[in-house]
């Protein structure tokens, strides 16, 4: 996350990223079998039926690794609930048109991947030619906790091929079609903040073909946590931008 606050630029678009009036929810199919519907019970499950306040400092290791994020209708809480709403046409025109296609600080899952998981958002990502930066967190989550490619906390390969998953719509219903896209057709860049949680294993981000790991200075929050430095974040970006116009 950002230390400050940074102004969104004038002539910005904001867009949301799902185009339906249906009432639906966010579920997580976790490796044992097992759903969590419901965006607080993935990340930040409550022990009290009221109201409080979030603390993304505090968090307890999921049960099982996450296999894959998935919407629900206002039917049921089951798989068999599940639904496949339609993207925002706009937003994958702004995509196909894009100088660069940044995945953003926020918890993987519920923050990142439930917009890529979208129908027509894999293809319209694979098809435009530009640099795709991942920006990777600076500590770990409830989200990132466990692994199901190894045990311990997620790396920074296992962040890219949970992205890589999502685009691909793996474990979709057929209704959503699902593709079979390499790690390097989505993610060409790693921007890491310098002295984060996460392990940067350099050696399988390139056997997933990313060879380009950049380390952004960073500073300290007021937990103590790695933060990206603005100024440093912005500049790295901007520079990656415009080679991919060369």
């Amino acid at each position: 996350m950002f230390s400050r606050v940074a102004r969104i630029p004038e002539g910005s678009l904001v867009l949301p990223a799902i185009c339906t009036e249906e009432r639906i929810s966010l579920a997580a199919e976790l490796v044992d079998g097992s759903v969590l519907a419901g965006q607080n019970e993935i990340s930040h499950p409550s022990t009290s039926s009221l109201p409080q306040e979030v603390n993304k400092g505090m968090w307890d290791v999921l049960p099982s690794p996450v296999r894959r994020i998935f919407y629900l209708s206002a039917e049921g809480d089951r798989q068999e609930h599940e639904v496949a709403p339609p993207p925002n046409p706009r937003m994958l025109h702004e995509v196909e048109k894009a100088d660069a296609i940044v995945y953003g600080m926020g918890s993987l899952y519920t923050s990142i991947c439930t917009s890529l998981v979208l129908r027509g958002v894999g293809e319209a990502v694979a098809d435009v030619s530009c640099p795709k930066i991942l920006l990777l967190n600076g500590s770990l989550d409830r989200e990132t906790s466990t692994c199901q490619a190894h045990p311990g906390p997620m790396r920074a390969s296992d962040v890219v091929l949970a992205i890589t998953d999502a685009l691909n719509r793996r474990g979709a219903f057929a209704r959503a079609g699902q593709l079979d896209n390499s790690p390097a057709t989505y993610v060409t860049t790693v921007l890491v903040p310098s002295g984060g949680e996460v392990e940067v294993d350099e050696e399988e981000l390139l056997k997933l073909g990313i060879q380009n790991v950049i380390s952004v200075e960073s500073e300290r929050g007021a937990d103590g946590l790695p933060l990206y430095d603005p100024e440093g974040l912005v500049a790295a970006i901007g520079s990656i931008t415009m080679q991919g116009k060369r």
